[in-house]
């Protein structure tokens, strides 16, 4: 791994610790308590800033060490099966896709 896509994960993963932290308030609520519009919206928000974190994470290393980003229509998910499969330059990077 080069020492540029070793800084760009650290700070992913800095700015993922940060989005997971705004988002504990919402996810530490009892689990019978009432949530509002207001706070499923900001839950939605923070869902979607979370897994877009992993997904820059993930595009990095697919670049880095496979030489490809998949560009379909379903890019995505060709993105997280590619990194659940080990290549010869790197191990699986996830384990499971459901």
């Amino acid at each position: 791994m080069s020492h540029d896509l070793a800084t760009k994960i650290r700070l992913n993963l800095e700015e993922l610790a940060i989005v997971r932290e705004h988002f504990r308030p919402l996810v530490s609520k009892a689990p019978d308590a009432a949530v509002d519009i207001i706070e499923t919206a900001a839950a939605c928000a923070l869902l979607h800033s979370f897994y877009t974190e992993i997904e820059k994470i993930l595009k990095l290393i697919a670049r880095e060490w496979d030489g490809y980003v998949p560009s379909s229509d379903s890019w995505h998910r060709n993105l997280l099966t590619q990194m659940s499969k080990a290549t010869p330059n790197r191990p699986a990077v996830i384990s499971v896709i459901i």
